[in-house]
């Protein structure tokens, strides 16, 4: 099985050895799968470049890795989208889409994406998400799950779906074929916002009737009190925004 593994940055220098070094040291556990690593900066006004450099050649991956620069800043939308079209131009059953974040562990991301795709890898129309969780790796506290439960329940109110909702971890996995259908589809070339394709890609497939599948990932800093975080507000407006525009 081949999955190439796409990851924007923009302005994380201090981030990236760390991120890099956890990712490449996951996937080495994996035997059986052909990983390759896109890597984009995004015109980062920090030494994210040297930092990638650097990490990469202290790890002695012995995997390809394709690094890509931006000339100027072009927001997380386009950096994307440049990301997967240059990774689908190689062959691969999935793609996976990485965060540099250091509040979520790479090691349980990763593991758990790809132990996932090994399992399901005949699947050609099913968009796998991470979905942000105060539940810790050893299971649940009774506040945390209560609070989860809570949000789980207002999200679904305001309209996401049962298997989809927009607090997500950054990380999400495409089957090739089903990702070059969504990047050729008009709802997705005539999106102009800088944010919310993470949004758009998967709830675009829904609507075409893939299966959407959330995989639970603990967050060591993540609310699931609306309002709360600058971050979680705005994938709440890009996911209603998304919704409103193609329902």
């Amino acid at each position: 099985m081949r999955i190439n593994i796409v990851i924007p940055v923009s302005n994380q220098a201090n981030e990236i050895p760390f991120a890099i070094k956890s990712i490449i040291a996951t996937l080495k556990k994996f035997s059986g799968v052909r990983f390759r690593l896109f890597i984009l900066n995004d015109a980062s006004n920090d030494k994210s470049g040297k930092a990638i450099v650097r990490a990469l050649t202290e790890a002695r991956t012995g995997l390809e890795i394709y690094l890509m620069d931006n000339h100027k800043t072009e927001g997380p939308t386009k950096s994307m989208l440049k990301l997967y079209q240059v990774a689908l131009q190689e062959p691969c059953e999935f793609i996976i889409k990485m965060e540099i974040n250091r509040t979520f562990s790479y090691d349980e991301v990763l593991t758990k994406f790809c132990t996932y795709l090994k399992l399901n890898s005949g699947k050609t129309d099913e968009v796998v998400t991470g979905f942000r969780t105060l539940f810790s790796q050893l299971g649940p506290t009774p506040e945390n799950k209560e609070e989860t439960q809570e949000r789980l329940q207002e999200m679904s109110a305001s309209g996401c779906s049962e298997d989809y909702f927009p607090e997500s971890v950054g990380v999400q996995a495409f089957p090739s074929g089903l990702l070059k259908r969504l990047l050729n589809a008009e709802v997705v070339q005539s999106y102009g916002k800088a944010w919310g394709l993470d949004v758009l890609l998967p709830i675009t497939a829904k609507k075409w009737g893939c299966t959407l599948t959330t995989i639970p990932m603990y967050e060591n800093s993540f609310s699931p009190r609306p309002g709360e975080s600058a971050s979680q507000e705005s994938q709440d407006k890009a996911f209603q925004l998304v919704l409103r525009m193609i329902s």
